[in-house]
Formats: structure tokens, C-alpha cells, sequence
């Protein structure tokens, strides 16, 4: 579709140089799906966490979107910028809580993940995204 992107610094100014990334999915059609195959999204896949951030990482969360909490931090320590780190988990849909190791620093948040394949989300300094 057809989209309108409006860009301003936190104070609300327009003036500026921008950088704007676009993710985009492609979807079968549902005439390209064979509904006699429902092994297609079963199994665990790989989900990795790469920190692009240019800070350490000390809190990871990932939960089933349909948990009442966010559940156990899967960091043993410090996901340091520049390093990943991979689980495996079964298909579902998953919410992410990330943190990084400063009082009141950046916090990343991101619902309703699909994981029917082996993908990663990247943390970056103004936001994060998912990728494949």
C-alpha cells in the first residue's frame, strides 16, 4: 500500500537529515498455501538476539504472546555490543523485552513475533527490527 511518513526530531522540528529503513514481508497468496501441509510451521527454530546498540545488554526477555509475564532473563551476563546471542524455540508467537545495563537507559520492546523460521532481531540505537 500506499504510505505517509512523517519525520521529526524528539523536539517536534523538521528540519534534518533522515535515514529511514523499510522492512517489508512478502505473503503467499492463499492460493499458494497446501492446507494439507501442517508440518510447515512446527519444530524449533533458531531465534537470535544480535546487539547493534552500541551498549551492553543485561536483560533479555522472550515470552509466549499469550503469557501473563515476561518470564526468566535468558542473559547468563552481558550481551556486549557486537555479539549475539541464539535460543531455540518452539513456533509460536513471542514478545521481546529487552534492556540494556545502565539506571534508567534504553529498554526495546517488540510483540507478537512470529517464529515460523530461523530469525533474528536486531537491537539498534533507535529501535530494533526483525529480520530473517
Amino acid at each position: 500500500g500506499d504510505y505517509i511518513v512523517i519525520a521529526t526530531t524528539y523536539d517536534g522540528w523538521f528540519g534534518g537529515d533522515y535515514q529511514l529503513n523499510v522492512y517489508a514481508e512478502t505473503h503467499s497468496s492463499d492460493d499458494d498455501v497446501d492446507d494439507t501441509d501442517d508440518t510447515r510451521y512446527s519444530g524449533n527454530f533458531a531465534f537470535s538476539i544480535i546487539n547493534l546498540s552500541g551498549d551492553d545488554v543485561c536483560g533479555i526477555f522472550i515470552s509466549a504472546s499469550d503469557a501473563d509475564d515476561w518470564g526468566d532473563n535468558w542473559l547468563g551476563d552481558v550481551l556486549a555490543d557486537g555479539d549475539n546471542i541464539a535460543v531455540e524455540l518452539p513456533s509460536d508467537n513471542y514478545d521481546l523485552l529487552i534492556y540494556d545495563c545502565y539506571e534508567d537507559g534504553m529498554m526495546w520492546e517488540a510483540y507478537y513475533i512470529s517464529l515460523t523460521s530461523n530469525l533474528s532481531y536486531v537491537v539498534t540505537p533507535d529501535g530494533g527490527y526483525v529480520s530473517k
